[in-house]
């Protein structure tokens, strides 16, 4: 692994290619680009290798793009404005490149071009073979650049481009993209807490700090829950934790202005820093409550999503898995909740004391007609967020095809995924009727 001055180059991306083509939807839809910040690159000819660098936030894992199945459209978010010391990753792509005997190879380099006209190579001559059915399938390369761009940098455009070639068919591509970095600002909180929750549930198909900040310190980000463990919501708690993980340059900038900050949300900051494990605010800077809710909240332990099931604090764990997800569209808090959907025999076992409305008398007892329980929250968390996001849908599919789930599992998931789509797409029947579903007792809808 190479470290740069301002990037590390990780190789992140697996060798193997995948039949994806990618959705690039841009950030800022409502801001006109001016010449200067528009791409420079041409399309290229329909059919003709075509090289792509895309800065994102997304991460630089890229779950998001392997482990969906082929033939889905991965979804990639752009990004235009960044801030000092926040963390970014550069994607190179190539489409159409030519295969030869089942094989392609194609080489790129890739450098950065300064404000002030400096440039600095990042990639040199980089080789790239992979296996691909058809030209037309395109595939992430290996090199994603992570950077992090400190106060030594000025202010500006930085543009990035990827010169490729195919070595196969000798063509040749070249592409252009653009950050502009700039000094953080703290955006205006969101209002209504539809909106919140709203920013919040598809804050990993278009992540900023930005919105972060927005949706965190609203007065409409309720923390509280009716009914949870310890009336929390954890899947917000999951949420922060993991979205504030990704943008940790805000910390020290909400700590700067921290005096500034509304009651309540000097209570939310204090929490952020317990949840991530930072250093506490010092005493000084705090009233006397603030104190005793910085000891109290500091006491306090949440529960691990990836520890050992719970058995009262199941289902908390698995909302801040939901939360995570929210946060970084990543697979594996997904991965994790499936595991949960091996414990069938225990719903059943609890079914059967529910139906007998008999307690469990037992330790033993009680553990299986927890995880019992925790297996129908799993189950229907599952159930309802694959109709809903369908990135969740894709990852469920993935983990099928892949072999990635107990076999316990497999049986339960394979077919609720089928009546999930039979319900999005109904084929159309004799008098206009749908077709039957192969799992009738799980109605999402119900759920």
């Amino acid at each position: 692994m190479k470290t740069y001055l301002i990037a590390t180059l990780a190789m992140a991306a697996s060798a193997l290619a995948q039949p994806q083509k990618a959705e690039t939807p841009s950030s800022e839809p409502a801001k006109p680009q001016t010449p200067a910040e528009t791409p420079a690159a041409p399309k290229p000819a329909r059919g003709a290798f075509d090289a792509m660098l895309y800065v994102s936030v997304q991460d630089p894992s890229m779950e998001w793009w392997f482990n969906v199945p082929e033939g889905f459209a991965p979804h990639i978010s752009e990004l235009k404005k960044i801030f000092h010391n926040q963390e970014f990753s550069l994607f190179p792509f190539a489409d159409n490149a030519k295969v030869k005997e089942g094989k392609f190879s194609i080489s790129y380099s890739i450098s950065m071009k300064s404000p002030d006209g400096s440039l600095t190579e990042l990639v040199r001559g980089a080789k790239f073979e992979g296996t691909k059915v058809a030209d037309d399938i395109m595939v992430a390369c290996p090199d994603v650049i992570d950077f992090k761009l400190d106060g030594r940098f000025p202010e500006g455009l930085y543009k990035f481009s990827i010169s490729a070639k195919d070595e196969i068919s000798g063509e040749t591509s070249e592409y252009e993209n653009h950050i502009r970095l700039t000094e953080w600002s703290a955006p205006v909180p969101f209002t209504g807490k539809k909106l919140v929750s709203d920013y919040v549930r598809a804050f990993s198909l278009q992540p900023s700090p930005e919105a972060l900040y927005s949706i965190v310190f609203s007065d409409d980000f309720d923390l509280e829950q009716k009914g949870a463990p310890n009336s929390l919501n954890y899947t917000y708690l999951g949420f922060m934790k993991a979205a504030f993980k990704k943008n940790m340059f805000l910390i020290s900038r909400i700590r700067d202005s921290f005096k500034s900050l509304s009651d309540l949300n000097r209570a939310k900051f204090i929490l952020i820093l317990a949840l991530l494990g930072e250093e506490e605010m010092d005493a000084s800077a705090l009233s006397e409550s603030e104190k005793l809710y910085q000891e109290k909240i500091r006491a306090f332990k949440l529960p691990d999503p990836y520890g050992k099931w719970d058995p009262f604090l199941g289902a908390a764990q698995i909302d801040m898995l939901w939360g995570e997800f929210f946060a970084d569209g990543t697979y594996r808090p997904i991965r994790r909740i499936l595991n949960v959907l091996s414990h069938a025999k225990e719903a059943a076992f609890a079914d059967g004391l529910a139906e007998k409305s008999r307690a469990p008398k037992t330790q033993a007892e009680w553990d299986r007609y927890m995880l019992g329980r925790l297996y129908k929250a799993a189950l229907k968390t599952v159930a309802i967020n694959a109709s809903k996001y369908p990135l969740v849908e894709q990852y469920c599919a993935w983990a099928l095809r892949h072999g990635d789930i107990p076999e316990v599992s497999y049986e339960v998931l394979s077919p609720m995924l089928e009546h999930i789509r039979e319900m999005k797409s109904p084929a159309s029947g004799e008098n206009g009727e749908n077709p039957k579903v192969r799992m009738p007792r799980i109605d999402v809808e119900s759920l």
